[in-house]
C-alpha cells in the first residue's frame, strides 16, 4: 500500500524548485512595447527584457519589459497579471524604452554584433555569423544592450558606450584556442 501515500504525499506537496531557477520579484512597472517585426529590433529589445529581470534579481522591485504580441493568450495573461498585481503601465517605443532605462542606470552600454543575414533557415546547422550568439552570452554579465551594427547609431544616439565589439569575437572569425602547457 505504499502507492496511495505516494499519491497523497504528491497531490498535498508540491516539488519544490530548483534553487537554480530565479525567484525574479514583481515588478512596480510594465514598459509596454509594440511587438518588433525585425529581428535586430527584436534582439535590442529582449535584451532590454533581460537586463531589466536581470536588475530586479539583484536590487530588488522595478520595471521589466512586456511586448505586445497581440496574441490573445499572452493578451489574457498580461491583463489577469495587471489585474492582480496593478503594475504601472507605460506604453513606449523602443527607442524611448531604451533611452529610459539608460537613464536608471539599468543598461550601462552596448555590445556589438553583425547580423546575420543569410538565407540559411533559423536553427540549422550552416556556416553563418556567431557575433550575436557572442553578444548575447555576454549582456547579462555586462550589463549591455546588444545591438546589431545598423542600430548603433541608435545606440550611440542614447548615450551608450561601446562595452564590446562582439564580430571579431565569433568563432568563425577568431584564431583557434591553443592548448595550456
Amino acid at each position: 500500500m505504499i502507492f496511495p501515500g505516494l499519491l497523497a504525499l504528491a497531490l498535498v506537496a508540491p516539488p519544490p524548485l530548483h534553487d537554480w531557477f530565479p525567484h525574479p520579484p514583481l515588478p512596480t512597472e510594465l514598459l509596454v512595447l509594440p511587438f518588433e517585426g525585425d529581428p535586430r529590433r527584436g534582439m535590442l529589445l529582449e535584451s532590454l527584457a533581460g537586463l531589466c529581470a536581470r536588475h530586479a534579481l539583484d536590487h530588488g522591485p522595478g520595471p521589466l519589459v512586456w511586448e505586445y504580441l497581440g496574441h490573445t493568450d499572452y493578451l489574457r495573461w498580461y491583463l489577469a497579471f495587471v489585474a492582480a498585481h496593478h503594475p504601472k503601465l507605460r506604453p513606449m517605443t523602443l527607442d524611448l524604452a531604451l533611452r529610459d532605462l539608460v537613464a536608471r542606470g539599468i543598461v550601462k552600454g552596448y555590445l556589438l554584433y553583425r547580423y546575420d543575414a543569410s538565407d540559411r533557415p533559423l536553427h540549422s546547422t550552416g556556416r553563418h555569423d556567431e557575433s550575436a550568439n557572442v553578444a548575447t552570452s555576454l549582456a547579462g554579465l555586462l550589463g549591455g544592450a546588444v545591438v546589431s551594427e545598423d542600430l548603433e547609431p541608435l545606440a550611440k544616439a542614447a548615450g551608450l558606450k561601446l562595452l564590446a565589439d562582439c564580430r571579431p569575437r565569433a568563432p568563425a572569425t577568431r584564431r583557434p584556442a591553443t592548448r595550456a602547457r
